[in-house]
């Protein structure tokens, strides 16, 4: 596996709430790690939401053992669930913060996926585009009642209301995805300041330019969503399933 993250403040925002973590080598008893946290909140708590999130998770990595990644990582953000509702108790200025994640490792040629809320991971596969993840936010919900179209949720007047988060109930109920990787595959991390920018074929485009490498696709990614708008922060890891035989420099 080899990756590239980056996350940049956009052009509305004060502050930038997204936080990323990436590395290739192995963590524990993972082979590698990926999270893209998006925080929500008052001035500084989205960001120590997102920060404390995506931090604990890497110091819970770092210190794992066993075989199960999917449970492992859902009892950690059950866990941080718990803290964040904690210290939303006790400091006012904290209270109701939370925080979008979206975590993914690969063991034996398999992804293994949990995610809280809109942050979103897609694969990329012989130049078609598939969102893995499920949205939990009030227009999703519509368009799985078949109130809307999915069309209609991109303008829709609440598409940005969630409704899971890591640090918002008192239980916190985390999806997981299994996903069989093959050779060239790319797998894509990102908030909502990436996807609610670009479309699914906006993005595909640009991850299918077979002259740029990791680096370039990313930083295309970002500044294709700032131009467009950029109204949130954006966070973007993208990930690419190196072939058989392929030696990592």
């Amino acid at each position: 596996m080899r990756s590239y993250g980056k996350s940049d403040i956009g052009c509305v925002r004060t502050e930038n709430q997204d936080t990323i973590f990436y590395t290739d080598q192995p963590i524990g008893m993972l082979r590698n790690l990926y999270i893209v946290a998006d925080g929500m909140g008052g001035h500084n708590a989205g960001a120590y939401a997102s920060r404390y999130v995506t931090d604990k998770l890497v110091e819970n990595a770092r210190k794992s053992t066993g075989w199960d990644v999917v449970a492992f990582l859902k009892n950690v953000l059950q866990q941080l669930n718990y803290d964040l509702l904690q210290k939303g108790r006790a400091e006012a200025e904290y209270s109701g913060m939370g925080t979008t994640t979206v975590a993914a490792s690969e063991k034996d040629g398999t992804l293994y996926v949990v995610n809280v809320g809109d942050s979103r991971l897609y694969l990329i596969r012989n130049h078609e585009i598939k969102q893995i993840t499920v949205d939990h936010s009030y227009v999703q919900e519509l368009i799985t009642a078949g109130v809307i179209k999915k069309e209609e949720g991109i303008n829709h007047p609440n598409r940005n209301v969630i409704t899971r988060a890591v640090g918002a109930p008192q239980s916190l109920d985390v999806d997981n995805f299994i996903l069989p990787l093959e050779d060239d595959d790319y797998v894509l991390l990102c908030s909502d300041g990436l996807h609610g920018m670009l479309s699914d074929e906006e993005i595909l485009q640009l991850v299918s330019d077979d002259t740029k490498n990791l680096e370039e696709k990313t930083d295309l990614l970002i500044d294709r969503a700032k131009k467009k708008g950029g109204k949130d922060n954006i966070a973007v890891i993208l990930i690419q399933k190196e072939s058989r035989g392929e030696i990592q420099c």
